[in-house]
């Protein structure tokens, strides 16, 4: 064994993890061009790089009236203009929603793409208006179909698949879909793409294109050796469990207490008393039992370090690593990044704000303060592949899909892992949320008990690809809900 890793007995292997291990896999796409576009008015919310103008030039040249717009306020006055007589809606602004250095610049990239693109639908519903052909919304680089690595900069953009994914089967009226187009090309190739995409007739609504060849996303069943070996955590290290004072916390800090791991840092939001008052809190205050369970993991002879502070707020992480490495303790050397808040509201830019703090923001901080791993796993949702009437969250899931992926390629081990329901944990217990809950249930998707999930948290945290979805889903059912409503070709091979 390499040094400071202990050998302990394996977590058994659940019999049913085949089952419910799924990866996103791209597809050769064929397009098949329309006859002609249906007439009308196109309302193009360009981008800053001259894309939209392109574009624009391209369906004026075959015939199509075109209203070229820079804001989504200007998109909702020409929506009400154009009234039945809208062809289509094209949003580009998300192309220039590009990661910069820091937490704020990040959230800006986030506004631009997720905020720009639901204010955009919740503009057409507003209005009343329904496009004769679709709607649809561009990113650039959040994908690697064939072989091309997806692009750190452009990890932001991924919250608007997210939202594509829950938005285009609620609102079918509105036909959505979203293309990812290729990095590296000018505003006239990355045009013709998109013109590619716009007059594809064959039902695809979720493509990204690669060498100017089109690829369609599938969900399909992991191969067996992507649940193949456990995670072993080393005993001469520390390890970041942020979230690790939630019950989804403290049972993933004993799994990896198991499988080795001597040094655990437990991270959260909520302040906690000095040890010594630990004793006397009141059975009944809801840190009494997290502590105790926190007593629990070093009686099993981990060291456990409670920290408090927002992993969203950049400035409040730097300062607790600073103390941390001032103070002497073993490097941290693996994070599991499992905090995150459900808010069930409308789609918003506010709403999906106090989701992706902790979740997205928190991430990309994560990634930017500690580049020098052995692993990092980003506790992700179902919500993020498998529509719900949660926009918000589904784009915050969908960022730390694309975080993972974008970071593998440049060397750094990362996997995001799509979970299900942990039944009777996490968010699961939270009573404003049990809609939620019930929404999956209600496309088949059962809960995992907890022994079971911490087996497969233990398997999925080694796994050599970036993202793996974990959930068992009833397929019949889930193929039931969704019909033939946009969104759906993503599951035609379940």
């Amino acid at each position: 064994e390499p040094i400071g890793v202990i050998a302990l007995a394996d977590t058994p292997r659940p019999e049913a993890a085949d089952e419910v291990a799924y990866v996103l896999e791209w597809k050769r796409h064929e397009l098949a061009p329309a006859a002609e576009l249906p007439a009308g008015s196109w309302i193009v919310v360009a981008d800053e790089r001259g894309v939209g103008r392109e574009l624009a030039r391209l369906i004026g040249d075959s015939g199509g009236d075109v209203r070229l717009v820079s804001t989504e306020d200007q998109a909702e006055t020409e929506l009400r203009a154009v009234s039945a007589s809208l062809a289509g809606v094209v949003h580009l602004r998300a192309l220039d929603a590009r990661a910069g250095s820091g937490a704020r610049a990040f959230e800006a990239a986030l506004k631009r793409g997720f905020g720009g693109a639901s204010e955009t639908v919740q503009a057409m519903l507003r209005s009343s208006v329904r496009p004769q052909s679709r709607t649809l919304f561009a990113t650039q680089g959040v994908y690697g179909p064939g072989g091309r690595p997806p692009e750190l900069e452009g990890v932001a953009q991924a919250a608007v698949w997210g939202f594509v994914r829950t938005s285009a089967p609620e609102h079918p009226e509105l036909n959505i879909g979203v293309v990812d187009l290729e990095p590296g090309l000018d505003p006239a190739a990355l045009a013709r793409q998109l013109w590619a995409a716009l007059r594809d007739a064959s039902g695809e609504d979720q493509l990204a294109f690669e060498a100017g060849s089109a690829y369609a996303a599938r969900l399909v069943r992991a191969e067996p050796e992507v649940l193949s070996a456990p995670a072993r955590w080393r005993a001469d290290c520390t390890y970041l469990v942020t979230g690790g004072l939630g019950n989804l916390g403290l049972l993933v800090a004993e799994e990896m207490v198991r499988g080795g791991a001597r040094r655990l840092v437990l991270s959260g939001r909520t302040p906690i008393p000095d040890r010594r008052e630990w004793a006397s809190l009141p059975s009944d205050d809801p840190l009494a039992g997290k502590l105790a369970a926190v007593r629990g993991l070093e009686h099993m002879g981990a060291s456990i370090h409670v920290a408090s502070f927002d992993v969203g707020d950049e400035e409040q992480l730097a300062s607790f690593l600073e103390r941390f490495r001032a103070e002497g303790w073993p490097p941290i050397r693996g994070v599991v990044h499992c905090a995150g808040s459900l808010a069930m509201k409308d789609v918003s830019w506010q709403a999906f704000r106090q989701i992706a703090g902790g979740k997205a923001v928190g991430a990309y901080n994560l990634h930017r303060a500690l580049p020098d791993l052995d692993q990092m796993v980003f506790f992700s949702s179902i919500a993020s592949v498998l529509p719900q009437s949660n926009a918000n969250y589904s784009a915050a899931n969908a960022v730390l899909d694309a975080l993972a992926g974008a970071r593998t390629v440049v060397g750094l081990p990362t996997v995001s892992l799509s979970w299900g329901v942990w039944s009777g944990s996490g968010i699961a217990t939270d009573s404003t949320v049990a809609r939620y809950v019930r929404l999956l249930e209600s496309f088949g998707v059962t809960g995992f008990a907890s022994a079971e999930a911490t087996s497969l948290f233990r398997l999925a945290a080694a796994a050599p690809v970036p993202h793996v979805v974990l959930a068992a889903v009833d397929w019949a059912t889930a193929r039931g809900r969704l019909g033939d409503r946009p969104g759906g070709a993503l599951y035609a091979e379940l």
